[in-house]
């Protein structure tokens, strides 16, 4: 749509187009100036885009919206400006394009724009509740678990105490009465039966049984001596049974900065780990690292021995089982804690391990 306008905003020209669009005449619109049917709160936009026109900017281009037949529409306008010898504007040719379809359009899309914005704020209003409540249920089994395992632990300490102190006294004292009966009848029984000698070694047999499993349900020394002296008795008693192994601990932090739940998950890891090591690396040196930093414990065990492929244990939940690091990970995970194997072929295996030491608050 072309146009042409007088300064005073009078039109002196309007092709086919330009009638078509404002359904009117050409003589009806030369006649017009327009500002009948411009909204008025763009016809302010309208008058200054060409008070803006001079010979430096001749021209400039504005939107603005009229009223046709009970209809708004948007159009795009595009002044030139001509000048006489004088430098004052002597006409002004606009070229008009409709935008109404473009803006119907554009005005659709903030609508489906907003209403998809607020499904997406809805959906992730409904997935962060989710979300909050599965954290609470996972925390709450979390909880659960550890109230279990702490019940287990609390029956192995009273299944081994019973062990150790009803039991096993009782196995001594008959020992003991053994003993005592044999030294005053000078060593001899009675003939067809079954010597005294025989009986005690029976006995001492059974009493090392005994305290055994009393040692496996739980180490009395952990709670009459605290973890770290357990520890360095677990790692001797490994070291009698397997001597070519040099077994080196260290031990950066004291046995009260230690909170009592995570005694336990470092034992039992730690005698996992090792129990492994010594069966299964071939390593001649395992070291156990135990330091606390950050409010977190960190324990590294570490051996020199043959090492394994880790994509392979990965993917082999046998593996994982047989040597029980399924079992490891999910005492660690049920502290909040972090639970990683570094390993390769030939190249040593290092078991790390991080507890929080927050863990130890109120289940």
């Amino acid at each position: 749509m072309i146009c042409r306008w007088t300064p005073d905003k009078k039109l002196t020209f309007a092709n086919e187009a330009f009638c078509r669009f404002f359904e009117c005449t050409r003589s009806e619109l030369i006649e017009d100036s327009l500002e009948s049917c411009i909204l008025e709160e763009d016809a302010c936009l309208m008058k200054s885009s060409l008070a803006r026109l001079n010979r430096e900017k001749p021209y400039t281009g504005v939107e603005c919206r009229f009223r046709i037949g009970g209809e708004i529409r948007w159009t795009h306008w595009t002044h030139q400006a001509f000048f006489d010898d004088e430098g004052s504007v002597r006409e002004i040719q606009s070229v008009v394009s409709d935008m109404s379809r473009q803006k119907r359009i554009e005005k659709n899309l903030r609508k489906e724009k907003n209403y998809l914005e607020q499904r997406i704020r809805d959906r992730t209003a409904e997935l962060e509740a989710k979300h909050k409540e599965l954290g609470l249920k996972n925390l709450q089994i979390k909880r659960l678990v550890r109230k279990t395992q702490d019940a287990m632990e609390a029956d192995r300490r009273t299944i081994a105490k019973e062990l150790h102190d009803s039991i096993g006294a009782s196995l001594a004292a008959i020992k003991f009465s053994l003993e005592q009966r044999l030294s005053e009848m000078n060593g001899v029984a009675t003939s067809g039966h079954l010597p005294f000698e025989k009986i005690l070694t029976y006995l001492s047999d059974t009493i090392k049984e005994t305290k055994r499993i009393s040692q496996g349900l739980r180490p009395s020394t952990l709670d009459d001596l605290g973890l770290l002296v357990t520890l360095e008795e677990h790692t001797q008693k490994l070291h009698d049974i397997y001597p070519d192994i040099d077994f080196v601990q260290h031990f950066d932090i004291e046995e009260r900065h230690i909170p009592e739940p995570l005694k336990i998950v470092v034992y039992r890891v730690v005698q996992e780990a090792l129990n492994n090591a010594c069966k299964h690396s071939g390593a001649n040196k395992v070291s156990v690292t135990l330091v606390k930093e950050d409010n977190q414990l960190i324990l590294n065990i570490r051996d020199n021995g043959c090492g394994f492929d880790i994509s392979a244990l990965n993917h082999n939940k046998k593996m994982l089982e047989g040597y029980g690091i399924e079992n490891m990970r999910d005492r660690i995970e049920i502290f909040d804690g972090r639970f990683n194997i570094e390993s390769g072929p030939n190249k040593g295996t290092c078991l790390s391990v991080y507890l929080p030491c927050h863990s130890n608050r109120a289940t």
